[in-house]
């Protein structure tokens, strides 16, 4: 992981669909990584505090909305930027409830996401997000949230 990129987390169930995105991503100069359930992109967040999530709405065992929830209950994690990536329309209410700021239905316009995230982005810190994040030593903390 690269400090000084800011770090998003992916996450969706199609290991394809979370790996291009992944790779678009980097190729944008962010520092990304897929992660195929909701479990498995929560302890990454406990790991390291990413600096944005994008995020499916279908998943098994964890949906994209229960994530968010947990997610957001996440020391830290209260104002890091959510978007939902997803081909579910018409679920925008209750993504706002669970705490998702905004809502792209697939196939997202790519000039449009990368806009999006670059305002986002622009103004955080992810160096300082993190080293903030490592300091509350969260770990113990985590757990609670990330069982599912």
């Amino acid at each position: 992981m690269d400090a000084t990129r800011p770090y998003i987390l992916v996450v969706d169930d199609l290991v394809d669909a979370a790996d291009s995105m992944s790779e678009l991503l980097a190729l944008w100069g962010y520092d990304a990584e897929p992660h195929y359930s909701g479990a498995s992109a929560l302890e990454a967040a406990c790991s390291h505090r990413p600096d944005a999530v994008l995020l499916d709405i279908g998943m098994p065992k964890m949906t994209g909305f229960q994530f968010a929830i947990r997610f957001r209950a996440l020391p830290g994690c209260g104002t890091i930027p959510v978007l939902a990536v997803t081909g579910h329309k018409l679920l925008t209410r209750q993504a706002r409830e669970a705490g998702i700021d905004h809502y792209l239905v697939k196939p997202t316009d790519p000039d449009l996401l990368k806009e999006l995230l670059g305002r986002l982005i622009v103004s955080l810190k992810p160096v300082q997000l993190r080293t903030e994040s490592q300091r509350l030593g969260k770990r113990q903390i985590c757990e609670q949230y990330v069982t599912v």
